[in-house]
């Protein structure tokens, strides 16, 4: 019925001399089902056939994303309404779970058969043992001594802003205890000590050539992997583990913009409609090879939770963070942010201030383990 209606409603405006043409026709849900049924295809896969937006199209039009990094189920993230999904190219970081192309396609068409953008999380700033690349032999247990816990004293007044957990990193600090360390017998000269607070991943001289050329530039890279598995793009992680080297080595900062940027360049040698995200390192964007190397910025912890609890993040670090994401918006780069918030008040406080700001917001825990709840 609601086909004949709609049909009827176009010939009567053609009868009245109302201006008509093709492409509206097809463009109607009813035309594009019944050009659809003619071709063979169903209305969704006519619908996606005819979304020819740029991967960069889809991602300024986002209206919603869902971040989702372990047990993915991808015949429920197909059904997520957001145009935005972001997820690891493998089901449980191993090279043998990877996902295929065309599972990584069908994940594209959204239930109404709308084009969404699914997007690959990469860490740039950390080695994680659970990747394809990573050798057993590389590490050992750390022995620790009585005392030997140097780390300082974290605690800061009700006046002062709560510390971020990644604050505290340096590689000018003790180790923290329980962390494993390289062995210098087998290990490349890259790797670093174990990120305590994440097991399993450890820092990186994430300058060094030999661990950049592991995370893109050939047909076995980590990156070249993402892109001939069919992702619309990269979400970069740790790239503010240039802050741990700060006092270590010098360049420290331009060497983290000079990598996304290099990466950036050769992803769109490969695929000029690759987009490019980054989470986090938002004072980076004050420089302007940063902006111009990424198409779009996300931020966790924006408003709660810095210190990974719930709590309000003080004024100060809300807003020195979104002067730098305004910097990016400014150029027109969407800006994401996920809030690990359960609270439905906060939620809904952070929904309406991140939507004032223009910024697009999703909920989720902080381990990622489930669709955007």
């Amino acid at each position: 019925m609601t086909m004949i209606v709609e049909n009827f409603r176009i010939a009567r405006e053609a009868s009245l001399g109302k201006a008509f043409s093709l492409r509206r026709w097809f463009a109607a849900p009813t035309g594009l089902a019944i050009l659809g049924a003619a071709l063979g295809f169903s209305a969704p896969e006519a619908a996606n056939a005819q979304d020819a937006r740029s991967a960069k199209t889809v991602l300024a039009e986002a209206k919603g994303w869902t971040y989702q990094l372990q047990g993915l189920d991808p015949g429920r993230a197909a059904r997520e309404a957001s145009d935005l999904l972001v997820i690891d190219y493998s089901r449980d970081g191993s090279a043998a779970t990877a996902l295929s192309p065309p599972e990584v396609d069908a994940l594209k068409t959204k239930a109404d058969g709308g084009r969404r953008l699914v997007v690959s999380y990469l860490s740039i700033g950390e080695a994680e043992s659970y990747r394809y690349y990573w050798n057993p032999s590389w590490t050992t247990a750390h022995a620790r001594t009585a005392g030997d816990d140097t780390a300082p004293d974290t605690k800061k007044g009700a006046a002062e802003c709560a510390m971020d957990d990644d604050e505290n990193e340096s590689a000018l600090l003790a180790p923290p205890p329980g962390a494993k360390f390289p062995d210098p017998a087998t290990a490349p000269s890259w790797l670093h000590h174990e990120n305590v607070q994440w097991k399993g991943n450890y820092y990186v001289r994430f300058w060094e050539p030999e661990w950049q050329q592991i995370i893109f530039g050939s047909s076995t890279s980590y990156l070249d992997r993402i892109i001939d598995a069919g992702f619309d793009g990269v979400y970069l992680d740790r790239a503010d583990v240039y802050g741990f080297w700060k006092g270590v080595h010098a360049t420290t900062e331009i060497d983290m913009v000079k990598f996304v940027a290099e990466l950036s360049a050769y992803a769109k040698t490969r695929n000029p409609d690759f987009v490019v995200i980054l989470q986090n390192a938002e004072e980076l964007l004050r420089h302007e090879a940063m902006r111009d190397a990424i198409d779009s910025i996300a931020k966790e912890d924006l408003l709660f939770g810095i210190d990974h609890t719930e709590a309000d993040n003080c004024t100060q670090e809300i807003a020195s963070s979104t002067v730098f994401l305004k910097l990016a918006q400014a150029q027109g780069k969407p800006i994401f942010v996920v809030e690990y918030v359960n609270d439905s008040t906060k939620r809904e406080a952070a929904q309406t201030r991140l939507s004032a700001l223009g910024f697009q917001a999703t909920f989720a825990a902080r381990e990622l383990d489930g669709p955007t709840q």
